[in-house]
């Protein structure tokens, strides 16, 4: 006589805490939806198809770790979440994933992607993964801790101490060293960026062969770029980075800024001499950027005529870009982007051969400064905020500040004699970080919404200002 076969579906509950796994428990129902009561005649196929589902989902559990179910984004962990992520979508032995979050508001899910609002305070959030193989199912909880948003005011520069520059950077005004790179040797700080968690602050110093070397202080530990030539001095400008590539441009030189000088980039490390016009005459690399796929240098170039142009090396190839007057020098200092408007940043000596801060935007010089100045106008800084242009230079002896092309003269304190505005931030505030000379010394400090506020120590000197 052949068994009656009654078919059902089996499911698995699981209670987890955090990571940890806890029983298994499986239970039937028959085809009427009431647990069964009595034995009943399975069916050897389906019984092993349960059962081989049951080991999958299992082993996909224990294989499944932040490590194996999150993609961070660079600098972040389990521990210090500060970015949007990904989330793994698939299991082993071909399981599915699909996940919720204990809080929205800070972590949300869509699909596979998980979107972060960093909190005030740091939070603990609970990932619930559901890992699913034909009708077998298991759950498992990872636990992140997402960062709070700890935003501060920063400059970046030195303070003279004994002698010798210390580098140092300044929180909300707070005033503090970075570590020493060659011990009783002077060194400064030139500008910051945070990635996530990780913090990178690019500077230089002298060596133990009193020549200057580039290098970058990431979470405070130093590491020196690699010179091309020991016998060369390579100062940094500007730092740029490119979801995992890190570009510095610099110039070397065998002292100063002498005509056999050589500009270039390290990218990861590795160095890149830019093409010069004219082997023995002058050229500056200034501030580098990245566009798609395209690396953006902005400097000065000199023919063979010796007069210097102001320009770009677009992936290594110089762009010289027209002067306001033919004939007369032009150097270019910045690169930005806006929207697909390229924007280069610089001066250019007018008929008077002083000098006139503008910008060429997509190749067409605009003058800021006034075009027919009677004396010079060194530039500053550039930067943009919502498609607006904030330029920073001094006239005369006034620093100055360009907000979408209207004039501000910053005020200078009393007994200075003039000031320059070394670098600009906007976000809801305007700030200009600078220094105002005096007859026997220099106040470094900034220009908030035009009112100035001076740095602690007084003795040293601001280089770059930003917020992260």
């Amino acid at each position: 006589m052949r068994l009656l076969t009654l078919r059902r579906t089996c499911s698995l509950a699981m209670i987890s805490i955090a990571v940890f796994a806890s029983p298994l428990t499986l239970s039937c129902k028959g085809d009427s939806g009431g647990n069964d009561s009595a034995p009943v005649a399975a069916d050897p196929e389906e019984t092993a198809a349960t059962a081989a589902e049951v080991a999958s989902v299992t082993a996909a559990k224990e294989a499944l770790t932040p490590a194996t179910g999150f993609t961070f984004g660079a600098g972040d962990s389990a521990t210090t979440v500060t970015q949007s992520f990904t989330l793994s979508a698939e299991g082993a032995d071909g399981s599915t994933i699909t996940w919720t979050s204990s809080n929205t508001d800070v972590v949300s899910i869509t699909g596979n992607q998980a979107t972060v609002v960093q909190p005030a305070a740091d939070t603990e959030v609970t990932l619930t993964a559901t890992i699913t193989k034909g009708s077998s199912s298991v759950t498992k909880q990872l636990i992140l801790t997402v960062k709070s948003l700890t935003v501060a005011l920063r400059f970046f520069g030195y303070v003279r101490e004994n002698g010798v520059n210390v580098g140092t950077t300044w929180a909300d005004g707070v005033a503090t060293p970075l570590p020493v790179p060659f011990a009783g040797k002077g060194y400064l700080s030139r500008m910051g960026v945070r990635v996530g968690s990780d913090v990178y602050i690019l500077g230089s110093s002298t060596n133990d062969s009193n020549l200057t070397v580039s290098g970058i202080w990431k979470n405070d530990v130093w590491t020196a770029l690699p010179s091309f030539d020991l016998t060369k001095n390579c100062v940094p400008l500007n730092l740029d980075l490119k979801d995992s590539d890190l570009y510095v441009s610099a110039n070397c030189t065998a002292s100063g800024m002498s005509p056999t000088n050589f500009p270039g980039y390290w990218k990861n490390g590795v160095w890149t001499d830019l093409p010069k016009l004219d082997a023995a005459l002058l050229a500056a690399a200034q501030f580098v950027t990245t566009n798609a796929t395209d690396v953006y240098i902005a400097g000065t170039n000199t023919p063979a005529g010796g007069i210097g142009t102001g320009g770009y090396w677009k992936n290594n190839v110089w762009v010289g870009l027209p002067p306001l007057v033919t004939n007369k020098r032009c150097q270019a200092y910045t690169v930005k982007f806006v929207g697909a408007d390229l924007n280069v940043f610089g001066t250019c000596d007018n008929a008077s051969n002083n000098q006139v801060i503008g910008y060429w935007k997509n190749g067409v010089w605009n003058s800021i400064s006034d075009v027919n100045a009677t004396g010079p106008c060194p530039f500053g800084s550039g930067f943009v905020a919502d498609s607006k242009f904030y330029v920073s230079g001094t006239c005369g002896v006034t620093p100055r500040i360009w907000e979408d092309g209207v004039v501000t003269n910053l005020p200078l304190i009393a007994g200075a004699t003039g000031g320059f505005p070394s670098s600009v931030f906007r976000d809801t505030d305007s700030y200009v970080a600078g220094v105002q000379f005096l007859s026997s010394s220099a106040q470094p400090g900034y220009w908030k919404n035009n009112v100035w506020t001076d740095i602690t120590p007084a003795t040293g000197g601001l280089l770059s200002i930003t917020r992260y």
